[in-house]
């Protein structure tokens, strides 16, 4: 059988060797990493066979990726599963710096799942905006100059380019800099 042949079990669960650690660890197209049987040097110079294991998959404290510590001959480094599964897994020509996850679940790291894109493609894609607005609480309330709500905004830039318009003067006037913009009564929500 050839060196880098897909390995299958019955789950359809494909192996492939982790780019740049072949021979001691491999990642599936379901997202899943392990590392393998191998022999080592051990320290009297005598070889001894360690057995492969499923890694622990832990979260990204600042943006909630799975990681797995992967380490051969030197200190274990940190990895990000998605990274590892569509380097493995899915051709990138055009050279792509970034991965999405098309469910916009960073958990979910099947192949199919996964797409290599840019950094523009990543930040715009799907719900990526709102759910940064979300986090940072900053929502926009619209209103006509009697104070009856017009609309609502994620934030002031999403307001801005809605009514083609400038995000600062929007934000003056939810900050109370500017008692109305463009017509309009401004205030953030809750």
């Amino acid at each position: 059988m050839e060196k880098n042949a897909y390995l299958c079990n019955m789950n359809n669960e494909i192996w492939k060797p982790v780019v740049g650690y072949e021979g001691a660890y491999e990642v599936s197209n379901l997202g899943n990493v392990r590392s393998v049987d191998r022999y080592v040097l051990g320290q009297r110079g005598c070889k001894r066979l360690i057995r492969g294991v499923p890694l622990e998959k832990h979260k990204n404290s600042t943006n909630n990726y799975l990681l797995v510590n992967l380490s051969c001959g030197r200190g274990p480094k940190k990895h990000l599963v998605h990274r590892l599964v569509a380097l493995a897994f899915i051709p990138n020509p055009n050279n792509l710096p970034q991965i999405n996850h098309k469910d916009e679940n960073p958990h979910n790291n099947s192949v199919e799942n996964l797409e290599w894109c840019d950094q523009y493609y990543n930040n715009h894609y799907g719900t990526a905006r709102e759910r940064i607005a979300m986090t940072r609480g900053f929502s926009v309330i619209q209103m006509d100059m009697d104070g009856n709500e017009i609309a609502r905004y994620w934030s002031a830039r999403e307001a801005a380019r809605a009514i083609g318009k400038s995000q600062a003067a929007i934000s003056r006037a939810c900050t109370g800099v500017y008692k109305q913009a463009y017509g309009y009564l401004w205030k953030y929500g809750d």
